[in-house]
């Protein structure tokens, strides 16, 4: 019997199916037309004269122009506040304060370059204080220790030989007034003329000041000896340097006193005036170096000393004054 084959279940039969199997795929698949890919849609064309979108932001409103300044916004000439100005001194203005310029604007300004207002103008300052404010002062004659600081100054009036006399209390209009007056007439062997109205440590001062300064400087650049001194001006309630509105004077105080010259016992008296030598002594005469002395030496004994040079208000005279100030600050112009 002859020997039959079986093809179908050995391991050859199925590596030939799968050939077979495989190779028809391949041309069915290969017979399948492949479809062309198709491009991505393109965005619609911008119409042409299209205008601007209601998204973009809106351009900026120029700013309008500024008004010419309103009468009456300008800051008051001659404006003072309450500080510690002695006589004669010229008020400082404010600290950080600018002047304005109507015609031409500040760097600042012409770099602006956003809408922001304006600030705000400055409005005008208040006026001065009058002479006489209404607040009325403290009552005289009521601290104890005040009369036992007077007392102990008489008691040195004595013993520098000032000739005084004591008057009643003073108590002028609104805060002009003393407590302790006198009517000096004469310091040492030097009489005043006239007599001044004066509280003791003015009288004090000027006695101490007529025994080291005036006596050794008329020796010294005269050759003779002081026997008078002219004066103009003692208590007064009046604003400093006589003027409408100021602030009081020392004087309405009797705390200060004018010279406006020098009698001598062998010579002609010497005024008080501008000497334009004065700062330049090796080309100064004898009247000039004598008061040049006289006025820088009165700055160990008086706070205040005012003189020609120092404002137009004192080109005749010399003015002595205690007014106290901070720090025991003292003004010698």
């Amino acid at each position: 019997m002859s020997r039959v084959v079986r093809l179908a279940s050995s391991p050859l039969a199925g590596r030939l199916r799968r050939a077979v199997l495989a190779t028809a795929l391949s041309t069915t698949i290969a017979a399948v037309p492949v479809a062309a890919q198709e491009a991505p849609p393109r965005p619609p064309e911008r119409p042409p004269n299209l205008g601007r979108l209601d998204l973009d932001p809106p351009l900026p409103i120029a700013r309008p122009a500024v008004e010419d300044d309103a009468p009456g916004d300008e800051a008051q000439d001659g404006e003072t506040r309450d500080g510690e100005a002695p006589e004669g001194e010229a008020d400082a203005p404010e600290p950080g304060a600018v002047a304005e310029d109507d015609e031409a604007e500040s760097p600042a300004l012409d770099a602006r370059t956003d809408d922001s207002p304006l600030p705000p103008r400055r409005p005008p300052m208040e006026e001065p204080e009058a002479v006489l404010p209404d607040a009325p002062r403290a009552p005289l004659d009521t601290d104890p220790a005040e009369r036992a600081d007077y007392e102990a100054c008489l008691a040195e009036l004595d013993d520098l030989g000032v000739v005084y006399e004591e008057v009643p209390a003073i108590d002028g209009e609104g805060r002009c007034g003393a407590a302790y007056p006198l009517l000096v007439e004469a310091v040492g062997a030097v009489a005043l003329s006239p007599a001044v109205t004066v509280q003791c440590p003015v009288a004090r001062a000027l006695a101490g000041w007529s025994e080291e300064a005036l006596v050794p400087a008329a020796r010294e650049h005269l050759g003779t000896r002081p026997t008078t001194l002219f004066t103009s001006g003692s208590y007064a309630c009046r604003g400093r340097n006589r003027a409408e509105n100021a602030r009081l004077s020392e004087h309405a105080f009797a705390n200060a006193l004018d010279l406006t010259g020098i009698g001598f016992e062998t010579r002609t008296a010497v005024p008080v005036e501008p000497r334009g030598a004065e700062e330049d002594p090796a080309e100064e005469d004898p009247e000039a170096a004598f008061q040049r002395e006289i006025r820088r030496a009165a700055c160990a004994h008086f706070r205040t000393v005012l003189g020609p040079g120092a404002d137009a208000y004192h080109d005749d005279h010399l003015h002595f004054d205690q007014r106290e100030r901070k720090n025991d600050y003292r003004l010698c112009e």
